[in-house]
């Protein structure tokens, strides 16, 4: 259960860093 949580909290900062890095045009 908690390593789903860390893995889950892992994927939206992938998909934060993502959407950032595409807005700064890199």
């Amino acid at each position: 259960f908690w390593w789903s949580l860390l893995v889950g909290v892992d994927w939206w900062d992938a998909v934060g860093c993502a959407q950032s890095a595409t807005e700064d045009g890199i």
